[in-house]
């Protein structure tokens, strides 16, 4: 699959309207941006960009059928692997739900598969009993924009079924939440008379009254994707969040490229402040990779995984975009 195919991104992004997916199809304008940046120094194409606004504009995502709160993604093959992820995951799923909020990070390379982990994690837990995902996700173009992964986490709580859950939340932190979703509220917060620090210290205090209040009653889950990209101020309300959030059942989940992090400032300046749990994602195994051939009907299962996993390096978005390619040929 060639990173800077603009066409293929257009297509995606039309596959994911037609479906209802307005993140994922957020996300994979951002992710092709930040690429065409990053690898020619040069913005997408007037056609994409008029594609993406024009979904958005023109109501071309039907209204979601589903009862799942925010459903993620439907996976293309099978989640394969990550036992003892799962596991942890599950362990503090299950602190947190009695009341100990968790802030959990997992790292690993590009392509490993720490989203398809979170959401793997997420469909299991929401089928055992309901999990309401709020999910934002980090951009490249946007580190000089604070709260935008907040702003995108939380604006799933403008979409009509989610209105009733924040009945009976003051109108003192409602006002800090239209913040950043401003959809939620006609009056705007109040802050004449406080300093900037107090103000700051006001719309931190909304932000976690809000979940607090959505936690009352709905199990929470906060999932922050590529945080490697993530500014400052939603770092720091991250942490805020964590602490001020206990004992409450939350848990909050963060993925981050390892290779991407820096020791001098952002996130890198973020861990060595702080500690908080950190799950290594590990690499597709090939006994996982056989079993997936052997499902999909693939003769000589054990060779073929052999070479695929050589090939992928247990690099789970290299594996699947051979199975794809290989598959359409």
């Amino acid at each position: 699959l060639d990173p800077l195919n603009e066409g293929a991104y257009q297509r995606l992004m039309q596959a994911q309207a037609v479906q209802g997916h307005r993140d994922a199809t957020r996300r994979t304008y951002h992710k092709c941006r930040d690429i065409l940046a990053r690898e020619l120094g040069v913005e997408p194409m007037a056609e994409t960009t008029a594609l993406f606004e024009g979904l958005f504009s023109s109501g071309s995502f039907p209204q979601p059928v589903s009862t799942d709160l925010s459903p993620a993604p439907a996976p293309d093959f099978p989640f394969l692997g990550c036992k003892a992820e799962l596991a942890r995951l599950d362990e503090l799923h299950k602190g947190a739900m009695m009341g100990r909020t968790s802030l959990v990070f997992i790292k690993g390379e590009a392509g490993i598969g720490k989203t398809e982990l979170v959401f793997e994690f997420w469909r299991r837990a929401n089928r055992k009993h309901p999990l309401l995902l709020l999910n934002g996700h980090a951009y490249e173009s946007q580190l000089e924009t604070p709260y935008t992964m907040w702003a995108e986490a939380l604006s799933t709580l403008n979409a009509p079924e989610m209105q009733n859950r924040l009945d009976g939340l003051a109108p003192i932190w409602r006002g800090q939440l239209s913040r950043l979703v401003p959809e939620i509220s006609t009056a705007s917060p109040d802050d004449r008379n406080l300093t900037s620090a107090e103000s700051q210290l006001r719309f931190m205090q909304g932000i976690v009254q809000s979940l607090i209040h959505l936690a009352a009653s709905d199990r929470v889950m906060l999932f922050f994707d590529d945080l490697h990209w993530s500014d400052t101020a939603s770092l720091e309300l991250l942490h805020y969040v964590a602490r001020q959030c206990r004992p409450h059942p939350i848990l909050i989940v963060g993925t981050y490229r390892s290779d991407a992090i820096r020791g001098e400032g952002g996130l890198g300046r973020f861990f060595s402040q702080r500690r908080y749990e950190t799950i290594t994602m590990s690499a597709i195994e090939k006994s996982d990779i056989e079993a997936l051939l052997e499902r999909l009907g693939y003769d000589d299962a054990s060779n073929a995984a052999t070479r695929l996993t050589s090939h992928s390096q247990g690099n789970r978005l290299m594996l699947f975009e051979t199975l794809r390619f290989l598959q359409d040929s």
